[in-house]
């Protein structure tokens, strides 16, 4: 599975791809508001500034707050679905903006 953060001048952009470079189909596009770092933060006790408001995240050469790592695991393992113990391995290649659109791909 993979998450794309989509360009808001293009919501159709690129497609989510594997390692190695592989297209994967999009299977689900989500719009994420502007308040997901604090809605994550607040439940998760991870209030880093990156993740919470625009200006607390350009102190940190953000253009504005990006979402969890975790959170963005979680959600497409939500959509993924698995069947009882699984073994996830996450790679982070750029941040999710916030508020933006993201296009989750898996092939299975």
């Amino acid at each position: 599975p993979a998450l794309l953060d989509r360009p808001e001048s293009d919501p159709r952009g690129a497609s989510p791809r594997t390692p190695d470079g592989a297209p994967l189909p999009v299977v689900a596009e989500w719009s994420l508001g502007g308040d997901v770092g604090r809605r994550y933060g607040a439940v998760s006790g991870d209030r880093n500034p990156i993740h919470l408001y625009p200006l607390t995240a350009r102190l940190f050469g953000f253009p504005r707050a990006i979402a969890h790592g975790m959170w963005t695991v979680a959600r497409c393992l939500a959509a993924h679905g698995t069947s009882g113990s699984a073994v996830v391995r996450a790679e982070f290649r750029a941040p999710v903006l916030l508020p933006g659109a993201v296009a989750y791909g898996a092939d299975g």
